[in-house]
């Protein structure tokens, strides 16, 4: 699957929520915080037409796929219309 705006907004998205998530627990000094469980709720509530219409799946795979997923500063600089060169 390429890479499109799209999806790199998903994964954006799930990233910062997921640092949002652990750098707020750390500041409040909560132990034991499910950053992951809630990363995936997040992901989860994510509007259905929105995943599925760039061909992503609501499932264990795509999610761990987008938290790990590498967003380099080469994609961060590249124009929107050039993000098919980079395979998601």
């Amino acid at each position: 699957m390429k890479l499109n705006k799209d999806i790199l907004n998903i994964i954006m998205a799930v990233q910062h929520y997921k640092k949002h998530r652990i750098a707020e627990n750390m500041l409040l000094n909560k132990k034991g915080h499910d950053w992951y469980g809630e990363t995936e709720k997040y992901y989860y509530g994510l509007p259905d037409e929105i995943i599925h219409t760039n061909g992503l799946k609501k499932n264990i795979d795509t999610f761990e796929k987008i938290i790990s997923y590498p967003v380099t500063e080469k994609i961060r600089s590249t124009l929107y219309s050039g993000l098919w060169q980079f395979d998601f």
